[in-house]
C-alpha cells in the first residue's frame, strides 16, 4: 500500500496537542523518516521539548501563534515552514480561536512522544 488518507489513522494524545503519524507509523512504513499531521487546540501550548538525534520541519496548514526555540519567540500563521536543529528545545502556542494543524517530518525516524518530558 502506498497512500492512506489520514482519518484511517488514529490519534495520538501528547500534552498540549494530538497527532497523526502517517509515514513511519503502523500504516506507511518508512526507513528514514517520520511524518504526520497534528492538531493544537485554541489556547493550548505544547509542553517545551527536544529531541536529541532527530532533525524536525513543521509546515502551518492553519491557526496562528508562535513557537519558542531555545528561547526565541517567533510568529506562526498558515504558510510558515519551522525547521529544528536537533537538540533545539522547542514548542508551539496556538494563540488563534481554531484549531492549528500543522504537518511534521522527522528525520531519521522518530517515536513519537518518546521525547516528551516528565
Amino acid at each position: 500500500m502506498n497512500t492512506v488518507h489520514e482519518r484511517d489513522v488514529n490519534m495520538l494524545e501528547l500534552p498540549g496537542r494530538c497527532c497523526r503519524v502517517i509515514v513511519g507509523g503502523d500504516h506507511l512504513k518508512a526507513d528514514y523518516l517520520t511524518f504526520g499531521v497534528t492538531e493544537v487546540p485554541p489556547g493550548a501550548k505544547m509542553s517545551p521539548h527536544t529531541h536529541e538525534r532527530e532533525e524536525e520541519v513543521i509546515y502551518i496548514l492553519q491557526g496562528w501563534g508562535e513557537v519558542v526555540v531555545d528561547g526565541i519567540a517567533e510568529k506562526l500563521e498558515k504558510g510558515t515552514t519551522i525547521y529544528l536543529r536537533v537538540g533545539s528545545e522547542h514548542h508551539i502556542e496556538n494563540k488563534s480561536s481554531e484549531t492549528m494543524r500543522f504537518t511534521f517530518s522527522f528525520s531519521p525516524p522518530v517515536k513519537i512522544g518518546s521525547y516528551e518530558k516528565g
